[in-house]
């Protein structure tokens, strides 16, 4: 049982820091889901969340 765990903590971990990626880098360029989330560093932290899925992966 611990084994699944571990194989699957990774795996929920790099699609968590994707999707955080793929909503930030989204939210910069289309203008109603970056009015929705109300802020304008989506750019910057797109791109932290990508340089942490490449830690983490490593």
């Amino acid at each position: 049982m611990r084994r699944y765990l571990t194989r699957f903590e990774s795996a929920v971990t790099r699609f968590f820091l994707l999707g955080i990626f793929v909503v930030g880098l989204t939210a910069q360029f289309v203008t109603p889901l970056g009015d929705a989330l109300q802020g304008k560093a989506f750019l910057g932290g797109a791109l932290l969340s990508l340089v942490a899925y490449v830690l983490y992966d490593a």
